[in-house]
């Protein structure tokens, strides 16, 4: 699971949000830098390689893409859920690290009870530009269990 976003030594950018409410977890927008500022100057109308390092406006950038990403997402997912389960994201908060690291953090909880892991991961790209990003949505151990209860096998 550690190598789900690719190379496990490449540097990654990432907006987690911490969900709570009838599901808990982590909620993960991860880019590589060159997708990730390539977005960011996407959003903010400016010449594709203007922005070549993290600052803070490319960071807020980021995230406020994994705002309102994060935010469609559980929207739908709690729609499609039965029994009309609230979903409540924090504030997005930023990082940069390994991918591993990354996933090793995001799936600590549910190695600590269980050696299954539950991962749903959506890939974005938007034509004709670099941008290539991972939503990853990481739910804790407990809420597998919710899962496993709510959705058909």
């Amino acid at each position: 699971a550690t190598e789900v976003l690719g190379d496990s030594e490449r540097l990654v950018c990432f907006c987690a949000m911490s969900l709570q409410g009838g599901l808990t977890g982590e909620l993960i927008l991860a880019v590589d830098d060159v997708s990730g500022l390539a977005l960011a100057d996407l959003l903010l109308e400016r010449p594709a390689g203007t922005s070549t390092a993290w600052g803070e406006i490319e960071i807020s950038a980021a995230l406020e893409t994994a705002n309102i990403i994060g935010c469609a997402y559980l929207n739908a997912l709690a729609s499609a859920l039965p029994g009309g389960i609230e979903l409540l994201p924090s504030p997005p908060r930023f990082a940069r690290d390994f991918g591993e690291s990354l996933m090793e953090f995001a799936l600590m909880n549910q190695a600590g009870s269980s050696d299954v892991v539950f991962l749903t991961r959506t890939e974005f790209a938007i034509a004709e530009s670099p941008v290539d990003c991972n939503l990853l949505f990481v739910p804790d151990a407990g809420s597998v269990t919710v899962l496993q209860e709510l959705l058909p096998t």
